[in-house]
């Protein structure tokens, strides 16, 4: 086992003997150091070792990494926080069907600037992602396979389609100064049912702090949100709703009587929630642990639909013959499948047949 430092300068390619000191390819076992430069990387190239993107810098200034993976490329990325106080910018491009393990884990140094830069230009990549004290972005025309994903006390923005069964947690971090930094994720576009995600988190501080989880297209977004303690969705478009239902873990939107959008989630601590309006976008905050943003007007919630269940009397006592019919597809409204209490009523009234 060696240790190899990346020098650049040839091709770039990471099978290159020449772009490495010493002059070898990387073996399995190898300890892989990158400062800066750009490495393209495609198939085994790594052999499985993992690559020490934008450490041992010499300065305080700004160094910058550029990877390329090119198709097939197995990569596993760590980056412990820099020790001299510089800043660090890493680029990842990726071409075709490749996997990405990126972490970045706190150390013991202290907090310096690092910013991942994902852009999946076409095919799908299968990644994870733990980041502390970072910003990260992730955009491209391809998908994102996700599959375990942890932002703490780091701003993360993904633009690009997510799917697959995976899942995202966003949460605060306490720093060497003893103050909280939130965590903070934001979806641009389509995100599938297979995704869940958990935000917000327990840390006590003198500051008020929370997490929080951006939709800037609610309907694209079909996961399902946990949300703990100090935590809040922003549910970007949705501020023209009137009145709100949460019930079965669903929250519902309303507008003119007229459900507007449906969002999975659960409420994983004991306060109520809070479902406001600001503008052009609607929030879902936490009662006592996080309040609504600034100028926010909080929604009345309503009374969920009745559904045929609702008019079932079981202490009535006149024969009648069963009636199937009840919940089949012509007693469903046009909202969200809820039976409609018009026709249900019908139905049962039809089921009772009075003695004579």
């Amino acid at each position: 086992m060696a240790t190899l430092t990346w020098v650049g300068g040839g091709n770039d390619d990471a099978n290159n003997p020449q772009d490495w000191s010493p002059a070898q390819v990387p073996a399995s076992g190898d300890t892989l150091i990158m400062p800066d430069g750009t490495m393209n990387i495609s198939n085994n190239d790594l052999q499985g070792d993992t690559l020490q993107a934008g450490s041992g810098q010499a300065s305080s200034g700004t160094t910058t990494s550029n990877l390329n993976l090119l198709d097939q490329a197995d990569v596993s990325i760590n980056q412990p926080l820099i020790t001299n106080g510089g800043t660090s910018v890493t680029n990842i491009d990726s071409t075709g069907n490749n996997t990405l393990s990126l972490d970045a884990p706190t150390g013991s140094a202290p907090i310096s600037n690092r910013t991942f830069n994902v852009d999946i230009a076409s095919g799908p990549l299968s990644g994870s992602f733990t980041t502390d004290y970072s910003t990260i972005s992730i955009s491209g025309n391809g998908r994102l396979h996700n599959e375990s994903s942890t932002f703490a006390g780091s701003n993360a923005t993904i633009d690009t389609a997510v799917v697959g069964q995976g899942s995202f947690d966003v949460t605060a971090l306490p720093t060497f100064g003893g103050v909280v930094v939130d965590g903070s994720l934001a979806f641009g576009g389509k995100v599938g049912s297979g995704e869940t995600v958990t935000v917000g988190h327990t840390i006590t501080s003198v500051a008020q702090q929370w997490d929080t989880v951006t939709l800037d297209e609610p309907k694209a977004f079909h996961g399902s949100i946990a949300m703990q303690p100090s935590a809040e969705v922003a549910l970007v478009g949705l501020g023209n709703a009137d009145t709100y239902t949460f019930q079965d873990d669903r929250l519902q939107f309303i507008s003119d009587s007229h459900v507007v959008d449906t969002l999975k989630l659960t409420n994983d601590s004991s306060a109520n929630l809070v479902v406001s309006t600001n503008g052009n976008d609607a929030y879902v905050t936490e009662q006592g642990l996080s309040s609504p943003p600034p100028g926010s007007t909080t929604l009345p919630q309503t009374m969920p639909q009745a559904t045929a269940a609702d008019f079932t009397n079981p202490h009535i006592t006149f024969p009648f013959e069963e009636n199937t019919n009840l919940a089949d597809s012509s007693t469903q409204s046009s909202y969200g499948a809820v039976p409609d209490p018009g026709h249900a009523m019908h139905g049962l009234m039809q089921a009772i047949k009075f003695p004579g």
